[in-house]
């Protein structure tokens, strides 16, 4: 497995409750125990957590570049070296974040582009340009406040702990959002194909429903971050 292109949100060794001299074995073990404490009492976050902290130290190349960028293990969260590696790494995690909405915004250009000749789609077409703007106003916003951190806070733990957190998790709701668009997507291409027009009524109709049902869970998403 290659070096990761960012670090883990937490500390590895943390999670897993291991030393940093510890043995692969000991970090088997750890991993093994821990996974099965969580998913048996519905920790999901935690479960992910344990198996991102595994990814990094189950692997010699890629907890070697762990720690030669980090000063050590010792704290719940991270702290760089110097001020070229806190660059490196926010700046790697908001550029995975700028690649994930590329991603984002051509699915919902593809939707817009295959239904936009459907007069009754427009208010839910115009949620998802609703979504695309508010999600790039974010993003632009969280891309100035990590900038800040890597040139003048990179020594400020808890300031560079918030923005990879917020980053990783700005970067979780753009994945969720682009696997719920593709039964979206689905749909449209269905429509745009459609020659039938009781078919074409059907789909215009399921296309509705989905539309509606992803503009609250984004709702619903949002309230549940604040």
């Amino acid at each position: 497995m290659p070096s990761p292109t960012r670090l883990p949100s937490y500390n590895p060794y943390w999670v897993l409750k291991v030393n940093d001299d510890a043995e692969l074995r000991d970090i088997k073990a750890k991993h093994r125990q821990l996974s099965q404490r969580y998913l048996s009492s519905g920790e999901r976050e935690n479960y992910a957590r344990v198996q991102e902290a595994y990814r990094i130290l189950s692997n010699d190349e890629a907890r070697t570049w762990y720690d030669e960028m980090t000063k050590g293990p010792t704290s719940t969260g991270i702290q760089f070296k110097s001020k070229p590696w806190a660059m490196e790494v926010i700046g790697r995690a908001y550029r995975d974040l700028k690649l994930i909405n590329s991603e984002f915004y051509d699915m919902c250009s593809r939707i817009n582009n295959r239904t936009s000749m459907n007069d009754s789609l427009g208010p839910h077409l115009d949620d998802i340009s609703d979504t695309i703007r508010s999600n790039y106003s974010t993003t632009m916003e969280v891309g100035r406040q990590a900038n800040t951190i890597a040139e003048d806070q990179w020594q400020d733990q808890p300031q560079v702990q918030n923005i990879l957190t917020v980053v990783d998790r700005l970067r979780e709701d753009v994945s969720d959002m682009i696997t719920n668009l593709k039964t979206l997507n689905d749909t449209a291409v269905l429509l745009e194909s459609a020659s039938d027009e009781e078919e074409r009524q059907r789909l215009t109709h399921l296309f509705s429903a989905q539309a509606s049902q992803w503009n609250s869970n984004n709702k619903d998403n949002k309230r549940t971050r604040r």
